[in-house]
């Protein structure tokens, strides 16, 4: 993923109605690389390592050919997150329908079934900062391609409990294993980790 950073505790901040008004009369141009995070504008970094562009690719690739027809990918596109006051821009969000059902709205959690981040020197920031808001919105699965440890940690089960913004359970796929893809709570495939890591 391009880099996320924790907002300064007295910047302003901004709804999500507030964020898209400031792109549509050009405060934030379209493609400036910012996205919202808890009411907060924040910039992001778009360098990537060779490998990191050489997952994005793998795993591209392998969900054009699994995703069923009423299922589509996007990769670094618009996601909004209305109970995290944030509207990022995962690398692959998982969302029903085809893309032109999106063409007048920005899609949200309810649309998603999967999000994914490709992390290598951002992995504190997907495992933390990401993975909280994620699961603050509900996004029913998430995984984080770990290019530190070449695994796939997929997070379920999201909760908002005494303050507490989780996933109840991790798993880590390795290398030589594969992983479910599932959506909805049906395992749609089974996707090589190894090839997603290029191993």
């Amino acid at each position: 993923m391009s880099r996320r950073q924790f907002a300064p505790a007295a910047a302003h901040r901004f709804s999500i109605a507030d964020f898209h008004k400031m792109i549509d009369v050009g405060i934030l141009h379209k493609y400036t690389r910012v996205e919202l995070i808890r009411g907060h504008v924040m910039e992001k970094t778009a360098t990537r390592s060779p490998l990191n562009s050489s997952v994005m690719g793998s795993i591209g690739s392998m969900l054009r050919k699994a995703l069923p027809e009423e299922w589509h990918f996007r990769t670094q596109s618009n996601l909004v997150l209305v109970a995290a006051e944030s509207h990022l821009e995962p690398d692959f969000s998982i969302l029903r329908g085809n893309s032109h059902k999106y063409h007048l709205w920005y899609p949200d959690a309810g649309d998603c079934g999967l999000v994914v981040e490709v992390a290598d020197e951002t992995l504190p920031v997907d495992r933390e900062l990401s993975m909280s808001l994620y699961a603050q919105a509900q996004i029913p699965e998430y995984w984080v391609v770990n290019l530190m440890e070449m695994q796939i940690e997929s997070y379920t089960q999201p909760t908002v409990m005494m303050g507490q913004i989780r996933y109840e359970k991790r798993t880590d796929y390795s290398s030589e294993s594969t992983i479910p893809l599932r959506l909805e709570g049906q395992e749609i495939s089974q996707l090589s980790v190894g090839e997603v890591l290029l191993r």
